[in-house]
């Protein structure tokens, strides 16, 4: 019985995403942002080709944890093998702390698809900048070892 579950758990651990932690500090503060993502397998006539296929990324800023996953929604594309994936519909790739606070910056995977950014204040809230442009230098990467 003991081999017949690990059997049906072997495919889990094989196509399961590799968990990335990015730790830094903002102000004094440290945060984490930890991704679930594979390395990208799309076939190649779907857009989102040129970013990682992330399930979930996660901030943590003190006791506050973000599902960041919720606010970029989330698409479904086929892999070479013709399986459905249900990725994010953009990946959060770049940090930067500005001013005690934490920018995010995330990416669509095509030319079209722009760019998304995300401002974070000390204690875990959302700031709603006013501003149409974003400095974003120096940017830290957040996964880089799955590129």
């Amino acid at each position: 019985m003991n081999r017949f579950i690990l059997l049906l758990l072997i495919p889990t651990f094989c196509y399961a995403n590799t968990s990335n932690i990015f730790k830094s500090s903002c102000g004094g503060v440290p945060y984490s942002i930890e991704s679930f993502c594979r390395v990208n397998n799309l076939k190649d006539d779907q857009d989102k080709l040129d970013i990682l296929v992330c399930s979930k990324q996660i901030l943590s800023i003190g006791d506050e944890k973000l599902d960041l996953s919720k606010s970029t929604g989330f698409v479904e594309r086929m892999n070479q093998k013709g399986e459905k994936l249900k990725m994010m519909n953009f990946v959060f790739y770049g940090a930067s702390c500005k001013n005690d606070r934490i920018i995010l910056s995330a990416s669509g995977g095509c030319n079209s698809c722009g760019e998304m950014f995300k401002t974070f204040n000390l204690s875990g809230k959302e700031v709603k900048e006013k501003s149409s442009t974003v400095d974003l230098e120096p940017m830290q990467d957040i996964i880089p070892n799955l590129y």
